[in-house]
């Protein structure tokens, strides 16, 4: 009884192990994923913002934070954070007011 008790014990570890390994294998294909499809993208983004980039005329050039100080500059910019400010807050707003409208 006792062979039989260790055999059963050993394959309950082997299949522990195989089931582990299967789970650490899907939690790194779903990090590679993430990082790809959302990680990389901001980054990307965020340091093509220091450069001026013109893929038809071939023109790659280091701007650093020029970029920046004239976009704080235009007041199209000013704009549309104001618009934006504005529409965040109403939804908050509404939101909250239609929540507290259907609690009993």
């Amino acid at each position: 009884m006792n062979k039989k008790k260790n055999l059963h014990s050993s394959v309950s570890k082997g299949r522990k192990r195989q089931e582990r390994w299967l789970i650490l294998f899907s939690m790194a294909l779903l990090l590679v994923y993430i990082g790809i499809f959302n990680y990389f993208p901001i980054a990307y983004s965020f340091i093509g913002s220091f450069f001026e980039w013109k893929p038809i005329k071939g023109i790659f050039r280091f701007e650093g934070f020029d970029n920046y100080a004239w976009m704080l500059g235009e007041p199209l910019f000013w704009k549309s954070m104001s618009n934006t400010l504005v529409f965040a807050l109403a939804a908050c707003f509404f939101t909250w007011r239609w929540g507290l409208y259907l609690q009993p």
